[in-house]
């Protein structure tokens, strides 16, 4: 059965109700009050758009689903964040989602028109967001206490490195709409991780970054569940 290539008007009203529902949701109680929900609430997006792509959708992709599950499962872990162990585990485990993404994007890529201005871009981009992910592993070592937790960290920070490089380059090769969706996906995500992380450690208003971060969550996945119908030549990216 041939998936659809594009949202017909039923599943964009469904879509548009499943992301207004959660950020209305995402936005209802404080997270230094009711941080259960929230952190369940970041599983409960995951799997709510799993099941839109699936169910409304009906796009069926192994690594979009691995995704959305060890995504969710890791959400579910950070419940008990404050248990070192936990806080581990759920960091491994996010960052083990995200090579999903990554097996996602490179098994398309064909290292082809990669032209030598793209190249040196590609290099200057490398070099400052390695710059930014050490300065920002700098500041939580004087934050931090766990050597382990730093690491793991560290493992989710090297983890969305690969896998926009890899967006990025796709994006050169095809400029399909798949393609340059995906990459808006990741910055969304990124971005949502970003402010949760930064939220709970106090690098901003815990209150209002949590808040952000939550939105930023459920437009990432309702930009997944976009990116998931769009395809070139039946395939995806």
């Amino acid at each position: 059965m041939n998936r659809p290539n594009a949202i017909t008007k039923n599943q964009r009203h469904i879509l548009f109700a499943v992301s207004i529902v959660l950020i209305i949701s995402s936005l209802l109680l404080d997270p230094n009050e009711q941080f259960v929900y929230f952190r369940m609430l970041r599983a409960i997006v995951s799997l709510a758009f799993l099941t839109v792509i699936i169910r409304v959708l009906h796009v069926r992709n192994l690594f979009i689903t691995g995704f959305c599950l060890v995504y969710s499962l890791s959400s579910f872990l950070t419940i008990w964040y404050e248990i070192s162990v936990f806080t581990e585990i759920s960091l491994l485990i996010d960052a083990l989602s995200l090579w999903f993404l990554v097996k996602l994007t490179y098994r398309k890529i064909k290292y082809q028109h990669l032209s030598k201005l793209f190249i040196t871009g590609l290099i200057v981009v490398v070099l400052v967001n390695v710059w930014l992910i050490y300065s920002f592993l700098e500041i939580l070592y004087g934050i931090l206490d766990s050597l382990s937790v730093i690491l793991s960290i560290s493992t989710i920070s090297f983890s969305f490195f690969v896998v926009t490089i890899l967006a990025f380059v796709r994006t050169n090769e095809s400029s399909s709409s798949a393609s340059i969706v995906f990459v808006f996906f990741l910055i969304f995500l990124m971005f949502a991780d970003m402010f949760r992380g930064m939220g709970y450690y106090g690098f901003v208003d815990s209150v209002y970054g949590q808040y952000i971060a939550r939105v930023l969550l459920v437009i990432a996945f309702s930009v997944l569940s976009y990116f998931s119908l769009l395809q070139e030549k039946k395939e995806l990216l």
